[in-house]
């Protein structure tokens, strides 16, 4: 039911009767009553404000900027009115004018939090993001609890490689919205690059509680279980992610390695193929087919799609290295050193390729080249070197 009574005694009685009307939905009614108070004061800043803040609810942006600058002609200090013409602009993408707004509202009315957040959104989509931190703070500095602030401080605070203090915004905004689900995927962002991959695993699913279709949220606790080695769960949360898309070729090609490591390897060998009738360019699909291959023995079938991943990719370092393998099973010494060779030059810090490589000099009786090789991978895994050490003295 709408407010009773649109007989007023007063100027206010209408504008707080056709308040009630917005905040309960009737707009239509909201926007009658107005138009009849702006008929009797045609001067009403406060009139012409809640006319912007009605079409504003509608939707219809430009006519409520029309109503917000006819509020403002007449009273230039009106800080709602110019914050709100920020935020319609800002909604129509019109970054400039709606900063310029903001900056004005906060110029007249320090004291508005919505000013200085919506400012600092706009400072961050600009990358400005010292700036876009201050206004986050400003607003949280007059509205403490307020959930939105504090994930995009957080937000901030990542950008600007901040961890612990963007966890403990992300936090506080879920503290402040217990049911914020993408304060807690981004939290749970922060807490797997910190290394608490118990605490993000607890952000990830309280995510997907909270909201279900949160895709990210799926695909990010694929790759976490599969990091702390939990593979059955691995493969249940790929086979969901799969299931919501199931014409994506990474997604396929994700659970079917993780089928190949838990030895499913002709289901995972369909979803590589599977992929690459989506995408026959998908260089990873190959390098995935290859290794399965190359688990079963299938040395020729191995190469080939390596070959073909490289084809797509070159700079594949595992599959330059997979190919040193297969090279040196053949006896192939001279194709295998260079199959190793253009892994470390793909990654540089790829300690199993430095490893083959030195053994391969060694084997050849190159010892220099086997020694400098020992060299650079003590730099890169001291263990590893040790190891390499030991067979080179034998």
């Amino acid at each position: 039911m709408p407010p009773s009574d649109a007989t007023f005694a007063s100027k206010e009685g209408r504008i707080k009767f056709c308040q009630d009307c917005l905040e309960m939905g009737y707009l239509d009614l909201a926007v009658r009553e107005l138009m009849k108070g702006l008929n009797l004061f045609p001067d009403d800043p406060d009139l012409y404000f809640f006319l912007g803040v009605a079409h504003d609810e509608k939707g219809a942006r430009e006519r409520a900027i029309e109503y917000y600058r006819h509020c403002l002609d007449l009273q230039p200090d009106h800080s709602e009115a110019r914050c709100n013409l920020g935020a319609a602009l800002q909604a129509l993408g019109r970054a400039t004018e709606a900063r310029a707004a903001y900056e004005e509202a906060v110029r007249h009315n320090g004291s508005l939090p919505e000013a200085h957040f919506n400012l600092g959104t706009l400072y961050f989509d600009e990358q400005a993001f010292a700036r876009a931190e201050a206004e986050f703070r400003q607003a949280l500095a007059l509205r403490a609890d307020e959930a939105q602030a504090h994930y995009w401080l957080g937000l901030t605070l990542a950008q600007l490689d901040r961890g612990e203090e963007a966890i403990t915004e992300l936090t506080a905004a879920v503290g402040a919205d217990p049911r914020f689900a993408d304060a807690y995927f981004n939290l749970g962002v922060l807490l797997d690059n910190q290394g608490l991959k118990d605490d993000a695993l607890e952000a990830y699913t309280t995510c997907l509680d909270l909201d279900p279709a949160h895709d990210w949220a799926q695909q990010n606790l694929v790759a976490l279980y599969s990091a702390k080695g939990m593979l059955k769960e691995a493969v249940d949360a790929a086979k969901e992610s799969v299931r919501r898309q199931d014409g994506d070729p990474e997604r396929l090609v994700t659970l079917g390695s993780l089928l190949t490591e838990g030895g499913q390897v002709e289901e995972a060998a369909e979803l590589f193929l599977r992929a690459l009738e989506l995408n026959p360019e998908y260089a990873r699909a190959h390098y995935q087919l290859g290794a399965l291959f190359l688990k079963q023995g299938l040395a020729k079938k191995a190469a080939r799609e390596f070959e073909k991943a490289l084809e797509k990719d070159p700079n594949s370092a595992k599959a330059h290295y997979n190919l040193g393998v297969l090279y040196e099973t053949q006896g192939q010494r001279d194709l295998a050193l260079q199959a190793y060779q253009q892994a470390i030059a793909a990654k540089p810090d790829f300690a199993e390729a430095h490893f083959n490589l030195a053994l391969a000099y060694h084997e050849g009786g190159q010892e220099p080249l086997a020694r400098a090789q020992l060299e650079r991978l003590r730099g890169v895994d001291p263990a590893m070197a040790k190891e390499l050490e030991a067979h080179l003295k034998a």
